[in-house]
């Protein structure tokens, strides 16, 4: 295991070839997204109704993770851990945040030649994906009362939303089996409700 955050954990597991060879990994997070409102079955308790499971994560995912687990079993019962090569098993903590986990594992110097995430794809397999940055951009402002804005004060929220307004025209580099990158706003927060200032 290897600690990510006072409460999470990553889980990493190896299995070595018979001989020098590529090493693969199998990769997974263990995290899910908060529960939303909508569900008709308790979240928190598998439910199965034919062939589908429902709850909290089921998809994204859990199922993924059983099938690693599933395929690592029987790699080792029909003996095919003698191939060249050597697999890693790696499950991250704090995927749907901004992959604390997956950064822990490259800090850490994990490497692999070639990888399948398992996460949920329905019927089709994807090849390669989109990496991202998060950024994090703060504005300053100089402060004054409303009542002398704009003559005296400078908004830091005016300014960030210029920034955002510019930011949102920003494509990234494309490629033939992936979208353009794009660039999303995810939150923005400043100044203050309860007083007449210039943020």
């Amino acid at each position: 295991m290897q600690q990510v955050d006072e409460n999470s954990f990553n889980v990493v597991a190896e299995l070595e070839g018979n001989a020098e060879g590529p090493t693969l990994m199998l990769s997974g997070h263990l995290d899910t997204v908060a529960v939303a409102n909508g569900w008709s079955t308790d979240p928190f308790v598998p439910t199965v109704d034919g062939d589908r499971v429902y709850g909290l994560g089921a998809m994204d995912m859990k199922g993924g993770l059983a099938a690693i687990v599933e395929a690592v079993k029987c790699i080792k019962e029909v003996g095919l851990h003698r191939l060249n090569g050597r697999l890693v098993v790696a499950f991250v903590a704090r995927e749907e945040g901004l992959s604390e986990g997956t950064h822990k594992l490259i800090e850490g110097g994990l490497h692999a030649d070639y990888g399948i995430m398992a996460e949920c794809r329905f019927s089709n397999i994807a090849v390669g994906f989109r990496g991202r940055y998060s950024i994090l951009a703060r504005f300053h402002g100089v402060a004054a009362h409303t009542a002398r804005y704009p003559e005296m004060g400078v908004s830091a929220v005016l300014d960030a939303c210029r920034f955002v307004i510019e930011a949102e025209k920003v494509r990234g580099s494309s490629h033939p089996r992936m979208p353009q990158g794009a660039t999303c706003v995810r939150e923005i927060n400043g100044g203050s409700r309860l007083t007449l200032s210039v943020p």
